[in-house]
């Protein structure tokens, strides 16, 4: 029954989202080409990890910068990576597995566990940035100030 209320309930959202799709060029035809040049937001796409930096030379960082984004990557090949490009090994075998996990359960990181070998490699994570006009011509005023100064 309650798979049934779900479903539903999805079907009502997506009805609602057709709705709102369908007025929106009718409220764009009664308005004047200036509004709606006002109105348009500028949507910018960037990835979250171009902000996520963890600490230099810690077991997060390591993990970062040697597991990708395209091929899925083993606990072996990670602490080769490591030794590889920083010249570490780690005293204990098993101390990257809870930053490995963490990762994970965070979401930033995918796993597949297949034939009892865990495999890793990162999760490209987009953010998608409204900038509407306002904002912009504020920012563009801001940097005409600047060089005034």
């Amino acid at each position: 029954m309650m798979i049934i209320k779900t479903i539903l309930r999805k079907l009502i959202h997506a009805f609602k989202g057709i709705e709102e799709w369908a007025e929106e060029p009718k409220a764009k035809m009664g308005a004047t080409a200036g509004e709606i040049k006002q109105n348009e937001e500028k949507h910018e796409v960037q990835s979250v990890w171009d902000y996520l930096t963890p600490k230099e030379n810690t077991q997060a960082a390591h993990l970062v910068t040697t597991v990708g984004f395209e091929e899925w990557v083993e606990m072996l090949e990670i602490k080769r990576r490591v030794k590889e490009l920083f010249g570490m090994d780690y005293k204990n075998e098993r101390s990257l597995y809870p930053y490995v996990k963490t990762m994970a359960d965070c979401g930033l990181f995918e796993f597949s566990d297949v034939g009892g070998k865990r495999k890793w490699k990162k999760k490209a994570l987009l953010l998608k940035l409204k900038n509407s006009a306002a904002t912009e011509q504020q920012k563009e005023t801001e940097k005409i100030g600047e060089k005034s100064d």
